[in-house]
């Protein structure tokens, strides 16, 4: 059954809610189909915020977040004003809900009442920040996607044992293994941490499933050896 999933990614003037805001956002539209594993994408946007020249700015934050791309050629074309890209995302997350539901099986196999889709659940490399950040930009935010955020970082270091802070390269290496590349651009890029998050999701929660269906076959042999057994000393063999 396929889960709708944002990943979502900002970068911001700041680190408070009720004085910064983002300057350049990027998303990842999704299906996550819980069986295999695989992340299925619909649509990707990156775009920066028009910025009005009144924002209170954190150096240390814009240092981090490579403000300088705001100010290049390449981020000209790419600068909207917030409620055009708040437009653009609402639309995506439309059409995501609606693939999910037409993915959804009959309830009964043959009438034309399907089983309702799964809420949106939004991604993401500590998706609280972004969530909160968005509170003020969207609204009530959680009337988007669902109120249980999914941290990326969380579940990987939960799997291996690891305490915070976490390393982005070590957390790649044992989530996806060695042999998996990020082409995707540096950390702390809207739009190649928001591929990391849902490449990442995608390796990971498919290791899992493999793992949990080899789990339920070894189980279930289990079982069926100890019928077998329960049979055959019934018999008196």
């Amino acid at each position: 059954m396929p889960t709708p999933i944002i990943s979502l990614d900002l970068e911001t003037t700041g680190l408070e809610p009720d004085h910064h805001g983002p300057w350049e956002i990027a998303w990842a539209t999704a299906l996550h189909d819980v069986e295999d594993g695989t992340v299925t994408v619909l649509g990707r946007q990156s775009w920066f915020v028009s910025l009005t020249g009144r924002e209170r700015l954190d150096p240390a934050a814009l240092r981090i977040g490579g403000f300088g791309r705001y100010t290049s050629i390449e981020a000209a074309g790419r600068r909207l004003p917030w409620w055009a890209i708040q437009g653009l995302l609402f639309s995506d997350l439309d059409v995501l809900r609606a693939a999910a539901k037409e993915s959804m099986p009959y309830e009964n196999g043959h009438d034309d009442t399907r089983v309702p889709a799964p809420p949106v659940h939004l991604i993401g490399a500590c998706p609280q920040f972004d969530h909160r950040m968005l509170e003020r930009w969207l609204g009530w935010a959680h009337r988007h996607w669902h109120y249980h955020l999914i941290d990326v970082e969380t579940l990987i270091a939960g799997k291996h044992g690891w305490a915070p802070p976490y390393n982005t390269e070590t957390m790649t290496l044992f989530a996806c293994g060695p042999d998996w590349e990020n082409p995707w651009g540096r950390k702390h890029e809207a739009l190649a941490d928001v591929r990391w998050n849902a490449g990442t999701t995608e390796q990971f929660t498919g290791d899992l499933t493999t793992g949990y269906v080899r789990g339920q076959l070894f189980k279930r042999a289990l079982t069926l050896r100890a019928g077998r057994a329960f049979v055959v000393a019934g018999s008196g063999r």
